[in-house]
């Protein structure tokens, strides 16, 4: 599923509603239109997030924001688990036995 944030620091030139009238309104602040069928206007939102002045539009899949959330939370995990392998005094510890491989 796609998703569009408009981060802090929005102007409210219009541009992006200029490109993508379908998805974008600016009035006295820029939002995304309710019930917005994403894939439908995917060009025109691509073009809008290319072509704003202070790049405040993010236009991702929310399946690949929930990944990299998993895998940032993965990495944290790894260096506390590696810290503890690397002071353990009986060389038995693997790291391997810790961590999921291949997910």
């Amino acid at each position: 599923m796609k998703k569009i944030t408009l981060e802090p620091g929005c102007i409210t030139c219009g541009l992006c509603a200029f490109i993508a009238p379908e998805v974008f309104e600016v009035t006295d602040v820029s939002y995304v239109k309710p019930s917005v069928d994403f894939n439908a206007h995917t060009a025109s939102i691509e073009e809008a997030v290319s072509a704003c002045p202070v790049n405040v539009i993010k236009f991702q899949d929310q399946d690949s924001v929930v990944d990299l959330k998993k895998n940032a939370d993965i990495a944290v995990h790894s260096v506390a688990i590696i810290d503890a392998v690397s002071a353990c005094p009986v060389s038995v510890t693997k790291f391997q036995d810790y961590v999921e491989v291949g997910e």
